[in-house]
């Protein structure tokens, strides 16, 4: 009989320990933080108030991850404009890095230039200051202006895209 209630004994502490390591595993696991990485455009539209009238959008913008396509029909001395959101939805703060893209567009122009600028999202005024922190569950404000500034005063139609790229933060 002695030697079954040892046995009873060790079993039951065989137990305890088995639930107490599976106890242990999921609380580590519980405390470990599921980094994620998700910086998207959240919106892009024009912006009626500062576009040309007589200005044309061939086809809406075509969004993709951090990259927007333009096709634009502009007569000379006219332009489109468009605001763009981008938003932070991950678990890691990302830092704005720089926007590329332009300076092909721009040297292949056709008369048309494209200029983007960083917006002050407390009063949309162009941000001069150097924040590029984009914060997880924060947004970026952006304005991007097509302009046909050509010199033999036609009407230019182009087509171009640029990637707006963020870096993970470093503290």
């Amino acid at each position: 009989m002695n030697t079954f209630k040892r046995r009873k004994f060790i079993i039951f502490l065989f137990i305890i320990t088995i639930l107490l390591i599976i106890l242990c595993y999921f609380i580590i696991l519980k405390k470990e933080k599921k980094y994620i990485w998700n910086i998207n455009l959240e919106t892009i539209s024009k912006n009626n108030n500062l576009t040309s009238k007589n200005a044309t959008e061939i086809n809406n913008p075509i969004v993709s991850s951090s990259a927007v396509t333009f096709d634009v029909e502009l007569p000379y001395k006219s332009k489109i404009v468009y605001d763009i959101i981008v938003q932070n939805t991950g678990s890691i703060d990302a830092s704005f890095d720089q926007i590329s893209g332009i300076d092909i567009l721009n040297s292949n122009s056709k008369g048309i230039t494209y200029k983007v600028d960083k917006l002050d999202e407390a009063n949309g005024d162009i941000y001069t200051g150097n924040n590029n922190l984009n914060k997880n569950g924060g947004k970026n404000y952006f304005r991007v202006t097509i302009e046909n500034n050509s010199t033999d005063q036609k009407t230019v139609r182009k087509k171009g895209t640029i990637n707006i790229e963020y870096i993970q933060r470093e503290d």
